[in-house]
């Protein structure tokens, strides 16, 4: 994650029996009447305490440098320091943290991340697009939060397609490269527009919706696609109607507030189309448990939907009917 939310210009105070130098993190270690300190892992800090609107959801905003000095910040539930925290352990040696060797660094590790405890409140976001009802806080894949501040993104299970809602560029590239050359094309001119729609949907009370083009292969659709998908910065936010209704509620998931493209209907199921319609219509995903038998948070979304084929939705959809007709 690169985006850093303002928590204090001061580093945080340590616990007890651990010590900021240049090069790291020191623990005090005992031995008889002797006193020394240890370096056990590359700098940290942890930023503040995070929780949701609920007043759940506990978990900690951490700071890590990495070998090339690259700063990076996340959000971690504190359930995860559950157990030896090897979990937490592993997504911070992922972010660049340099951890000595033994058990004693482990427990060190842990017992710092549970004792570090910042005067700092930050709250505490699940969903990409806009956090909440309010409309305060716009949250991109890698992060970044536009609008109101300690506001940060924390999910356990990162969103794959999450990564490609990110800024690049500039908005005056974007004009003369994307804008400029819709001028005339009315099918670039909607798709374009669709793209926008998607951030004013939750804020004006507005439900999803979409487009579907239908054309013979070759005739620019997936270039429609890619002029719409640039709104957003990055193509990976283009899928295909092969992935399951459980892929593409994730999917979804990820792209609220803003635009879902859609590439390839002819290579779809018709069934599993009609479920995906009716699914990203409404605008929520499927009730599940956990482990434990309680429910989970349904997945939500508002977004805009640009879906492209050599078919049209509704024959597409007719065919999971023709087929069940004809094997009767």
């Amino acid at each position: 994650m690169v985006h850093a939310i303002n928590t204090t210009s001061e580093r945080p105070e340590l616990p007890d029996g651990f010590q900021f130098r240049t090069d790291g993190l020191y623990r005090c270690v005992r031995s008889g009447g002797d006193v020394k300190w240890e370096w056990f892992c590359s700098p940290l800090q942890v930023l503040g305490l995070t929780r949701d609107a609920g007043g759940g959801g506990w978990g900690t905003y951490v700071k890590v440098i990495d070998g090339d000095g690259q700063a990076h910040f996340r959000a971690f539930p504190a359930r995860m320091l559950a157990g030896d925290g090897a979990e937490l352990r592993g997504e911070l040696l992922d972010m660049g943290l340099v951890l000595a060797p033994g058990r004693e660094s482990r427990d060190a590790l842990a017992r710092l991340l549970s004792a570090w405890r910042p005067p700092v409140r930050i709250l505490t976001t699940e969903r990409l697009g806009w956090s909440d009802a309010s409309c305060t806080a716009f949250v991109l894949g890698n992060g970044c939060v536009l609008g109101a501040g300690r506001v940060v993104f924390q999910r356990e299970a990162p969103i794959p397609a999450a990564a490609a809602l990110r800024s690049a560029g500039s908005l005056d590239g974007w004009r003369s490269q994307v804008a400029a050359l819709c001028v005339g094309n009315p099918l670039m001119l909607v798709a374009v527009s669709l793209a926008f729609a998607g951030p004013v949907l939750e804020p004006l009370g507005a439900e999803g919706g979409g487009l579907h083009l239908r054309g013979a292969s070759s005739r620019g659709k997936s270039t429609i696609l890619r002029a719409a998908g640039s709104v957003w910065d990055d193509s990976r936010l283009e899928q295909t109607w092969r992935a399951t209704t459980n892929g593409l509620e994730g999917i979804a998931s990820a792209c609220n507030s803003t635009l879902l493209l859609l590439d390839e209907l002819g290579e779809a199921h018709g069934s599993a189309v009609g479920e995906a319609v009716y699914m990203l219509a409404n605008g929520q995903g499927k009730t599940r448990a956990k482990r434990t038998g309680v429910a989970r948070a349904t997945q939500r979304w508002r977004l805009m939907a640009l879906s492209t084929g050599e078919v049209g939705l509704r024959d597409k959809m007719a065919e999971a009917d023709r087929r069940e007709t004809a094997a009767a």
